[in-house]
């Protein structure tokens, strides 16, 4: 019995090269050429065939089938990212790197955004482990009790947490900035200032990030002889200049009335993040105050907004790019297997103090 060839409107000129092709362009067997595109161990090949066959895959513009080769290798080429908040500008700086740095290793990222929910990342991370993500890197909520990354890490799917602190309390590697550090750098930049009268500018909905970041700066000055900081707790959050919550005639009353409400009790303005230290000296200069003659202004994040045009503000930068990178590399290790710890890796990064006029007034140009 004859059979009938399978009949398609695509002409032949535009259907996907196969691998059969490739292998019969290179003059080598199919198993070959998948050997050589998988990494296969036991396809030990001369260069010279090894050549032919990328050859011959340029000259056909051969693309594997991910789908195809997940079969066989059992991987995806997949990451899923999870993060807090997609209008943070500092978690929208690690999200480049992430996708630059997979995207050159031949992997897609799928991203998905919590709105610091327990519920809403178990829900996530049951999708992305549906999906078959071959590793995770993952912005864990504050609270809850991460069930479904629990199940995750007893499965064994490489995960790697961001800014965690050891906070979720499970054996997984993650990648923090020294934010207590950080508020340290702020104290030592302020007593060698000579600044020790401290306002602490805060949301009422405060993280345990910018927490940590307060208890480095007020245990330094402490220890050195400085008074308790002041605590305003505004009732907003503070965002980036590109979202217009922060800037609101509500918010930025708010701010003028707490600060007028303590002037001459303090000399420094410390603001939990570059958005509240920023409206603060929006609102000094209403309240006719010399910045930083008789206040100084630092941020946290070191943002967009350390360049605005009213004045450069002094800020302690979060390593963005150092994060991004050292947490990609811990998750391609775990998922290729080339990591020897059995123990859950933690590196902490130090973040960065940079001066600017905020607080050390305008340098002269020569």
């Amino acid at each position: 019995m004859s059979s009938t060839p399978i009949q398609t409107d695509i002409p032949s000129s535009q259907r996907r090269p196969t691998m059969a092709q490739v292998a019969e362009a290179s003059g080598v067997a199919r198993s070959t050429v998948s050997g050589i595109l998988s990494q296969r161990p036991d396809c030990t090949v001369r260069p010279e065939t090894r050549k032919r066959v990328f050859d011959a895959i340029k000259k056909l513009g051969y693309r594997p089938n991910i789908n195809a080769q997940s079969l066989v290798t059992g991987k995806t080429m997949t990451l899923g990212v999870v993060v807090a908040g997609l209008d943070v500008e500092t978690s929208n700086a690690m999200l480049m790197t992430f996708e630059t740095l997979a995207r050159e290793q031949g992997y897609l990222c799928l991203l998905m955004s919590n709105p610091n929910e327990p519920e809403v990342e178990d829900k996530i991370l049951k999708l992305l482990e549906a999906r078959s993500v071959d590793g995770l890197l993952l912005f864990p909520c504050e609270t809850g009790p991460h069930r479904q990354l629990e199940q995750l890490l007893e499965r064994g799917m490489p995960v790697v947490t961001i800014d965690n602190h050891d906070r979720v309390g499970l054996p997984v590697d993650d990648v923090s900035v020294d934010h207590f550090q950080g508020g340290v750098m702020q104290a030592k930049h302020l007593l060698a200032l000579g600044r020790r009268r401290v306002c602490v500018v805060n949301s009422a909905f405060t993280c345990e990030v910018v927490e940590r970041r307060i208890a480095g700066l007020t245990r330094h000055l402490l220890e050195h002889g400085a008074p308790t900081p002041i605590r305003i707790r505004l009732p907003f959050r503070g965002r980036p200049a590109y979202h217009r919550r922060t800037w609101t005639d509500e918010n930025r009353q708010n701010m003028h009335d707490a600060l007028q409400s303590h002037l001459g009790q303090f000399d420094v303005i410390v603001g939990a993040g570059d958005a509240y230290a920023v409206l603060a000296m929006a609102c000094l200069n209403v309240l006719n105050v010399r910045i930083p003659e008789d206040v100084a202004v630092i941020g946290y994040d070191g943002t967009s907004l350390v360049d605005n045009v009213f004045m450069p503000l002094t800020s302690v930068g979060t390593p963005t790019t150092e994060v991004a990178k050292a947490a990609i590399d811990i998750l391609f290790k775990r998922i290729h297997g080339r990591s020897d710890d059995d123990e859950p890796i933690t590196t902490l990064i130090p973040p960065t103090l940079i001066e600017r006029a905020s607080t050390i007034g305008r340098v002269k140009q020569v």
